[in-house]
């Protein structure tokens, strides 16, 4: 029952050093001013009781995007969420993840789909 900062301990490319697997790792830095496509996927575990939530969170201030969806009455639940914003040098943000089950709830970590969270610039 707390919005929390996923973390990241590694990275398939980035090609503008804006994000680091030592230290802030739950953050996307922008070095570079422009708009960006940002978006984050996870898959929680089952679980029927509450709500779950993430969010794309900017510079530890305000949501720039958040989904919300009903437990999943059986099965892992997938949730998506996506935004483009014009974000300047030296922003960034997170990827949040809310969940009100009673009780601790994980998220399923599997290759190339949970949890992911990107961005690419789509104008200068």
């Amino acid at each position: 029952a707390t919005w929390t900062d996923l973390v990241f301990g590694s990275e398939r490319y980035d090609t503008d050093t804006m994000h680091n697997t030592s230290s802030n790792t739950n953050r996307i830095t922008f070095n570079t001013a422009g708009v960006y496509v940002v978006s984050a996927h996870i898959m929680w575990v089952g679980n029927a009781t509450g709500v779950r939530y993430i969010g794309i969170y900017l510079n530890a201030t305000s949501y720039l995007a958040v989904y919300q969806a009903p437990a999943a009455p059986s099965g892992a639940l997938e949730m998506s969420v996506s935004t483009v914003y014009k974000f300047a040098a030296d922003d960034y943000i997170t990827f949040q993840v809310y969940q009100s089950s009673g009780g601790n709830l994980d998220t399923i970590v599997q290759g190339n789909q949970s949890p992911e969270f990107a961005t690419a610039k789509i104008l200068g």
